[in-house]
């Protein structure tokens, strides 16, 4: 058979069919009993060479039903026509060319080559999602723990401030002279002050007061 491609195949294809029961003496006395050779045989041949020149080579084992079933029910047409029953048209074996088989288990495994590097390529765009992903919440969780870090050091710094605050209103002058008196283990010593609040400073060789 040629194929849309314009390759050469050998190929095997049955037919199996019967005459019809009521109409066998139609049959007899229009066609005879060389019924396949005048009737079916010319029709089957032609009906499989036309079905096969629209498929390319590389597309005959998976089209193979398609090819079955449309010889099939045109053929079926024709044996009604005459009292006869197609049963069955099978394709049975297909002879590729060495050449070709050859270039389309190249092709298969090119396809296939290429397949599995859109796969691996695949993989390593979902680990680098995966670890960008670990990355960012690592770098989310860092901000956060040092906001929170940053807060607490302010929270503290204002309480402290606060508090100082509080304590610097309370100790005033008076209270702290009162504290320190009222320590009866405490040792006191007293300098001497002139009007403006500065230490005299006393001459002890000279007696002599400044």
């Amino acid at each position: 058979m040629l194929t849309a491609d314009n390759l050469h195949v050998p190929v095997t294809v049955t037919m199996t069919y019967h005459p019809r029961k009521d109409e066998l003496y139609k049959l007899h006395t229009q066609i005879g009993p060389d019924y396949y050779r005048k009737v079916l045989g010319p029709a089957f041949i032609t009906l499989v060479r036309a079905e096969f020149s629209h498929h390319q080579h590389n597309d005959l084992a998976k089209e193979s039903p398609v090819i079955e079933k449309t010889v099939r029910d045109k053929l079926e047409l024709i044996a009604r026509a005459n009292a006869l029953v197609v049963d069955q048209v099978a394709i049975r074996h297909i002879d590729y060319d060495a050449t070709v088989t050859a270039s389309i288990s190249r092709k298969i495994a090119t396809r296939q080559q290429a397949e599995q590097k859109v796969y691996e390529v695949q993989i390593a765009e979902r680990d680098a999602d995966i670890a960008r992903t670990a990355a960012q919440g690592r770098a989310d969780a860092t901000r956060i723990q040092g906001q929170g870090d940053a807060a607490a050091i302010i929270a503290r710094g204002s309480a402290q401030a606060e508090a100082q605050e509080k304590i610097g209103k309370t100790l005033t002058p008076s209270y702290l002279q009162y504290k320190a008196f009222d320590n009866h283990a405490a040792s006191y010593f007293f300098v001497p002050t002139d009007k403006q609040g500065l230490p005299v400073m006393i001459n002890t060789e000279h007696n002599v007061a400044r």
